[in-house]
This record gives C-alpha cells, structure tokens and sequence, in this order.
C-alpha cells in the first residue's frame, strides 16, 4: 500500500513539474526578443518611434528609387524589405541592400498611406476607399475591404486586428484576434490565451493531488498505529 501511495506521489509530482516546466519555456518562448525591425508607421502601434537597431554611421547615399509620383507615406522595414507608397496609385516592395524592385502592387487611387508589416501581409490604404492586404513575400492580394470614403490614414496592427479610419467618419477594426493577418492560427494569442493558463490549472490540480494523497496516506496509517 506505501509503496503503491509513494509511486502515485511520484508520478503527480513529475506531471506537476513538467507542467511547469513547459510553462517557463513557452514564456521564455513568447519574450525572446526578435530582430528590431521597423514594420509600421513609427516603429509600432504606440508611435513611439523607438528602435534598438543601430543607426548609420555614415550619410552617404546608398541607392535611390524613383517612383511615378510622389512619396507622402514612411515606409516600414521587415525582413531587409522596404515597404513603401506612392501618389502613383502603387505599393513598392524594394530590396533593402541595393534598392532593386521586389514587387509592385497598383491599387485604384493615390496611397499616401503608411504600409502596415504583419505576419508576413502587408496592410496599406488607398484613396479608392480600400484598406488591402497584400503577401509580403510577392505582392499577391489576399484581402482588400471597401470602406465608404478615402482612406489615407496608416493602419495600425494589433494583436491580429487591422485598425484603420475612413473619410466616411467611421474606425474599421479588421480581423480575427485568434488567427495570424494573413489568416492563420496566432501561435502566441493561442499559447498565451489557452496553453499557459491550461499548463497552471494542470499544475494547480496536480499539487491538489499530491496533497490528497499524503492526506490517505497518513490517514491509513495512524488506522494502521
């Protein structure tokens, strides 16, 4: 009976401790700091304009790409890809080391907007009254949404939700909090939504067991004394 009470102990204490373990390492996981890159209108969805890359140590000009008209938006930066509109109704993809075009996407107005980089999709607004969502990687559209006036304002990106105003007075949310902007599961809104709490609730239950069973155990034996 001891013997079968101190393996059963043993085995909760390994499922509690493996519940923890892998708790701490999908944490650890979630906080890793990836590259700094530069994916939205300054730097992230709070405008801080901060990054931790480091700056040029020259001015030197590196290379230079003309567009068909003006450039009003700040392009964002992800992957050594320069994401970049143009009044010439256009999105530009432009290799970030020597400026060669990686694709072009033409929408049906100006895009004064400032092109939104999110989970390999790229989110930028037109004056045809369209936010679109175009494949990072080609410039293929997976998603456009009309909305009921101009939309020169920049989407901003969080936690799988586009935002984004209209010139039709009205704030667009656009999205899935659950799945990636390009349709996806989020592993990190699925891990730190589900898994963690599902690891502490097992970690909780385990420890109540052990418990448990120290209590039989001990019961059993001073019926025995």
């Amino acid at each position: 009976m001891k013997r079968a009470v101190k393996s059963t102990v043993l085995l909760l204490i390994c499922i509690l401790m493996l519940s923890m373990i892998g708790g701490i390492l999908t944490i650890k996981s979630i906080n890793a700091v990836p590259t700094d890159w530069w994916p939205t209108f300054r730097h992230d969805p709070t405008h801080s304009g901060y990054s931790t890359s480091t700056a040029p140590t020259t001015n030197q000009t590196l290379w230079s790409y003309t567009t068909g008209d003006d450039v009003g938006s700040s392009p964002a930066v992800v992957d050594g890809v320069i994401f970049v509109s143009s009044f010439d109704n256009k999105v530009y993809a432009l290799n970030a080391s020597d400026g060669s075009l990686v694709w072009s996407y033409t929408t049906g107005g100006d895009v004064g907007s400032s092109p939104a980089v999110a989970g390999g999709v790229v989110f930028v607004a037109s004056s045809d009254n369209n936010v679109y969502a175009l494949n990072a990687t080609n410039g293929s559209l997976i998603w456009s949404y009309t909305t009921g006036g101009l939309v020169f304002s920049s989407p901003a990106v969080a936690d799988g939700v586009v935002f984004v105003g209209s010139y039709d007075n009205n704030m667009y949310a656009l999205g899935n909090p659950y799945t990636t902007v390009g349709g996806e599961r989020d592993p990190i809104n699925f891990i730190t939504t589900f898994l963690v709490p599902a690891l502490v609730i097992i970690g909780i239950v385990g420890a109540l067991l052990i418990l448990r069973v120290i209590r039989i155990s001990k019961a059993d034996a001073n019926q025995t004394a």
